[in-house]
């Protein structure tokens, strides 16, 4: 997987980059070999001036070209980072879900394609 972060208008510290690395940890921990990179903007709409204001967009793209994208704001920039991380891979999980339901074909269907 290859990981991106980038942020827009302040320098990206150690300290963030590795809370996003940790987080994607705890988000995708159960695996997605399907997973081919992530991508995170990091940026603070409003200055000094404050708020919830500070944004974290992470895009998820999955073998095929699949994507999620999760934007989430929040006066904490770590929260904003662990919010959109973990709905990131929540979100993931869904549509792999949705994915691989819609692929099974189900035994009663089987046997009535047989008969």
């Amino acid at each position: 997987m290859r990981l991106d972060i980038r942020s827009l208008g302040f320098s990206l510290t150690e300290g963030l980059r590795e809370h996003v690395e940790r987080s994607l940890v705890r988000a995708f921990s159960h695996g997605r070999r399907d997973l081919v990179e992530v991508q995170v903007r990091l940026s603070d709409q409003n200055g000094p001036r404050g708020g919830a204001d500070k944004r974290c967009v992470a895009r998820a793209r999955f073998a095929g070209d699949e994507h999620v994208v999760i934007e989430r704001r929040h006066h904490d920039l770590y929260t904003a980072i662990a919010q959109a991380i973990e709905t990131l891979g929540q979100r993931s999980d869904a549509r792999r879900q949705r994915v691989l339901r819609g692929r099974r074909v189900l035994p009663a269907t089987r046997a009535h394609m047989a008969g």
